[in-house]
């Protein structure tokens, strides 16, 4: 921009892009990423899983599935004005993003306790062995209260969207 002449940069436009879009997209499919990892145990079937997911959540636009409850990370964030900047676009673009990232946190939370540690395990001897009262309290309160989130928020959305139809 300053190359061609413009000369009134606003970072905080800069900002909002990265944190409110950007930012969230890259944390929820990390969380992905990691999962995947996870459920294989290897590390080139895991790239191959997750770069099939991603495949997948490209190609299910293409199907006619657009709903934010369903694609991964919902929508883009509407397009910035000088005017209105997001306008009455944000709320429910936040909206969709806390759903998605409670459900993402989730999936990590369920990673982190079936990571294989020590000698080398498959998936469902892990699964096995997991022992759901030596999880500690706060992994109960921290899960609980994102699930809550993630089902009020979806809640929420689906009303908006397919009940009121807004």
């Amino acid at each position: 921009q300053i190359g061609s002449g413009y000369d009134e940069v606003e970072l905080s436009v800069y900002f909002q892009g990265f944190f409110l879009e950007i930012f969230p997209f890259l944390v929820l499919h990390t969380f992905a990423s990691f999962f995947f990892h996870m459920l294989t145990g290897k590390k080139f079937l895991g790239i191959l899983m997750t770069l099939m997911f991603f495949i997948v959540n490209v190609a299910i636009g293409i199907f006619g599935i657009e709903h934010v409850l369903i694609n991964f990370g919902g929508n883009a964030l509407a397009k910035y004005s000088d005017m209105n900047s997001y306008g009455h676009f944000m709320l429910p673009f936040l909206l969709v993003k806390v759903y998605w990232f409670c459900l993402g946190f989730l999936l990590f939370l369920i990673t982190a306790i079936l990571m294989p540690r020590g000698l080398e395990e498959g998936f469902f001897m892990r699964f096995k062995k997991l022992k759901f009262k030596n999880l500690g309290i706060r992994f109960w309160i921290i899960g609980g209260l994102a699930l809550s989130l993630s089902l009020i928020s979806g809640g929420y959305i689906f009303y908006q969207t397919n009940i009121l139809n807004q």
